[in-house]
């Protein structure tokens, strides 16, 4: 926000028109009485009200989006649930995803899968953060965190055959 102004009604948002209109480009539209209006008199150079604007649709955008965080979740919970079945067939009592990386790194410590076992736990830590707080996550920090888990179930999947 700016709290650099001449006057205080420069900045009421009353005293502007925002709006988004989708205005055709094709002469038709225009007509032989009337010329396009130039893109000069419809966006005035450095226009603070332009970047007070761009600031807010910043901070509103960092709200989770909640296909992303479905998603995550979808494929975090297919993933756990085979991390836990595989675990079982070493230890019995396996209860949780926690408990089923750390049986699964002591079983594969010089198997191939090693490495992606441990980077399941740092998706997991991942979720926790998600789940408990989620205002702290940003979309694009989700959405890098969703393809790295594709990938490494992916490699996981290749290396289990």
């Amino acid at each position: 926000m700016t709290n650099e102004y001449e006057d205080k009604s420069e900045l009421d948002l009353n005293n502007r028109l925002i709006a988004k209109f989708e205005i055709p480009k094709n002469n038709k539209f225009w007509g032989s009485g009337f010329m396009k209006i130039p893109k000069s008199a419809l966006y005035p150079p450095q226009d603070r009200i332009e970047s007070i604007c761009r600031e807010i649709g910043e901070e509103v955008s960092i709200e989770l989006e909640p296909t992303g965080l479905g998603q995550f979740l979808q494929t975090w919970t297919k993933i756990e649930q085979n991390l836990m079945q595989e675990a079982r067939i070493y230890k019995r009592n396996v209860f949780t995803t926690r408990d089923a990386i750390m049986v699964l790194l002591n079983v594969t410590e010089n198997d191939q899968k090693y490495g992606i076992i441990k980077q399941f736990d740092s998706i997991r830590k991942f979720r926790n953060k998600l789940v408990h707080f989620p205002t702290e996550i940003s979309n694009t920090k989700l959405s890098e965190n969703i393809r790295f888990m594709d990938s490494l179930w992916k490699n996981y999947k290749k290396k289990s055959r």
